[in-house]
């Protein structure tokens, strides 16, 4: 167990940040990426937007190419969220688009479903 460096970071502790992009105050060293690894002992190691924030904004500003129709689309508007439990991650998105998830879906439906009165039985 090295001590020197416990102590060296125990300032950073209890040090909050506003973020720069919802403005709330959050822990520096839970909430925040390290930016710079040899300069850890410092607040300024730390990035000013906290890693919710971080997230969003990447995958807003992400974009995906449909498996099928080989379209680059917005992946926020144009693809179906497949895992509600990852929602902020790329991961949580489908690879096929809305579009051709609709297409393959009524092409896939069975066609001759005639209904047919049912008959009961007389016993």
């Amino acid at each position: 167990m090295d001590l020197d460096s416990e102590f060296e970071l125990e300032h950073l502790l209890f040090k909050e940040r506003e973020c720069r992009v919802c403005h709330k105050k959050k822990s520096l060293l839970e909430d925040f990426y390290l930016t710079r690894k040899n300069r850890k002992p410092f607040p300024s190691a730390y990035s000013y937007e906290c890693k919710l924030c971080t997230v969003k904004s990447v995958v807003e500003s992400k974009e995906r190419e449909c498996r099928v129709c080989h379209k680059k689309k917005s992946l926020l508007e144009d693809f179906y969220l497949t895992r509600k439990n990852r929602k902020p991650f790329p991961s949580a998105y489908s690879y096929e688009c809305k579009l051709c998830t609709v297409k393959r879906v009524v092409e896939s439906r069975k066609k001759d479903r005639a209904f047919s009165d049912w008959t009961y039985p007389d016993w």
